[in-house]
């Protein structure tokens, strides 16, 4: 399963309100925000990083990060400042589509569906 595929199955079991889309037009404005935001010592500084999928209620955006073979996925939720405190800004941390896919579809239950 690719992010693609796991984000368009989410938006058909929940509709146009579901918050998480691909991002298709605007990926390296998001990579450079995140490596502006970073210390100059984080492993993403050095990594081929691209921006995948983004949240339209929140600042989190979902990024695969390669670095000597070795990739993650990551969501960062972005600050939109210079000037960040150490430990900003926050991610979790993927290692698979499939565990990204079931962490989107429980925080959107969570966060937007009325039990």
């Amino acid at each position: 399963m690719t992010i693609e595929e796991a984000i368009k199955e989410l938006e058909e079991k929940y509709g146009e309100d579901f918050n998480w889309a691909i991002i298709s037009d605007s990926k390296i404005f998001f990579v450079n925000e995140l490596k502006s935001e970073l210390s100059n010592d984080d492993v993403v500084k050095n990594a081929d990083v691209i921006a995948l999928a983004r949240s339209y209620s929140n600042d989190d955006v979902l990024f695969l990060i390669e670095n000597n073979a070795k990739k993650v996925y990551r969501i960062y939720h972005l600050t939109y400042s210079k000037c960040n405190a150490k430990g900003f800004p926050r991610y979790i941390e993927f290692e698979d589509i499939n565990s990204i896919r079931e962490y989107l579809e429980k925080e959107f239950i969570s966060d937007f569906i009325e039990i």
